[in-house]
Order: structure tokens, then sequence, then C-alpha cells
């Protein structure tokens, strides 16, 4: 499903940008620095349970490529509220929460490996990545 928000991200500033998606109901909602811009149903079947490679930043059957940069891709096993999406913008996660599935910091500093930080071991594969700036904590 193809979703465009109307909220300008392409405006030199880094965005945190939150898609979740309630299985029950299949309402996804997008969020724009913890602010809602989209929200539709989408009644596919997809999942991110299988054995298909995730990308991210490229739709790989269309050659297409995310002209930006990325930092910080969390999967949990929940749909987020504001108020959970707004803490964790303010305070990124540890790896350590229960229903988190996989998180990425992007804070290897240099190499071609992704390390997932959440208890889940889904390492990813850097491509045309660069050096790696690293993130605070709190």
């Amino acid at each position: 499903t193809q979703m465009n928000g109307n909220i300008t991200v392409n405006d030199g500033n880094w965005h945190l940008i939150t898609a979740t998606r309630n299985i029950f109901t299949d309402k996804v909602n997008v969020y724009v620095d913890g602010v809602l811009d989209i929200s539709l149903t989408d009644n596919t079947s997809s999942t991110l349970e299988s054995s298909d490679d995730f990308w991210v930043g490229q739709w790989p059957f269309y050659g297409r490529y995310f002209d930006g940069k990325i930092d910080e891709i969390s999967i949990w096993n929940y749909a987020m509220d504001t108020t959970q999406i707004n803490n964790y913008m303010n305070c990124p996660p540890t790896g350590n929460e229960p229903e988190l599935l996989a998180y990425w910091n992007f804070d290897e500093g240099t190499g071609l490996t992704a390390f997932d930080i959440s208890s889940g071991g889904n390492n990813g594969t850097l491509t045309n990545s660069g050096n790696h700036d690293t993130a605070f904590a709190c």
C-alpha cells in the first residue's frame, strides 16, 4: 500500500517517522515527529513473519532508493500509541524492552553490518552507508 503524507520531511532536519499497524483492526497510522499524519485501513495479509528479506530505504523490485539518511529502526510486537511514540522519540530503546522484536540504532561507526541490539539477533547488511554517526543515550 502506498501512503502519501501531508507533513513535509524534506526540510534538512531529522524527523522521527513511525508506522504502526493494529493487526486486529487493520488500522495503519503514520506519525511524523510524534504527530499523526496518515491513517488508513490496510486489509492485506502481509506480515513480517516470513523468511523474505526486509528492506529499508530501497524498493528492491523497482530499483527505487530513499535519498536521505536513516537512523534507528525498531520493530515492536504491538502498535504504539502517541504517548509511547513520543517517549521513545526523546529517549530511544535500550534493546531490552520485552515487546521489542528488532532494533538497529546504526551506532557501529563503520563496517557493513547493522547489529540488532534487541534479543532478536536480526543483524543486517549495510549498503552505501558510509560512516555512521553515534547517537545519544538517556
